[in-house]
């Protein structure tokens, strides 16, 4: 048996499991365009509770640019500016780096050494 397909009526309609090439394919029935949610792009200080607020889909190349930023988290700046090509900075987010759990996650060892909370 080359792979094994597993129907499922969730979230995702199709899980495929390539033995022959060891490769995990995840096919699902819809996807979510998240990137019209402008308030998780969102970069601002907040004054009533004295916190930098970044939201999830906050890109690298923005990071690297925002002056909030430079100003209260230069490190994370640094860090954002040697995430992956340009191409991986103006497309991949902060959530996302960190969401994937890969010990090459560039942004998490800034926002753990400014006490990082999640709202």
């Amino acid at each position: 048996m080359k792979g094994i397909v597993l129907l499922q009526q969730s979230a995702l309609s199709l899980l495929m499991i390539n033995r022959q090439y060891s490769v995990l394919t995840i096919l699902p029935s819809g996807l979510v365009d998240l990137s019209m949610l402008e308030e998780w792009k969102l970069i601002r200080f907040n004054e009533d509770k004295s916190i930098l607020e970044i939201g999830s889909l906050v890109t690298h190349a923005k990071l690297e640019e925002h002056p909030l930023i430079k100003q209260f988290c230069p490190a994370l700046s640094m860090a954002a500016s040697v995430v992956g090509s340009p191409q991986i900075r103006n497309r991949g987010t902060v959530a996302g780096n960190l969401q994937s759990a890969s010990p090459a996650a560039d942004c998490a060892p800034p926002l753990l050494a400014v006490r990082l909370e999640w709202s």
